[in-house]
């Protein structure tokens, strides 16, 4: 309940709750999943060998999800505050 206050949401019923969510952001792709860290990927393009590869750089940041709220925009409450603007993919 106090997750919820502190987001300007109201709980959702127990089988309505969001455990993850994935979305971009600019050209990263995160995944926040309640009890964890977030995570998630930027691919890049650089040149190797004459040639134009991809190369995937791993992403995390270390708050951990304590709850998701719907609602526009997806709210995601961390152990370091509120995640405004998380969208699912």
């Amino acid at each position: 309940m106090e997750l919820a206050r502190f987001a300007g949401r109201r709980p959702a019923p127990p089988d309505r709750r969001i455990e993850q969510i994935e979305w971009r952001h600019d050209s990263e792709s995160w995944t926040a999943t309640v009890g964890q860290m977030m995570h998630g990927t930027k691919i890049r393009k650089v040149t190797r060998k004459g040639k134009r590869v991809d190369v995937t750089d791993h992403l995390s940041d270390p708050a951990r999800v304590l709850a998701i709220f719907e609602g526009d925009p997806t709210i995601v409450v961390t152990d370091a505050g509120l995640r405004p603007g998380a969208r699912s993919a």
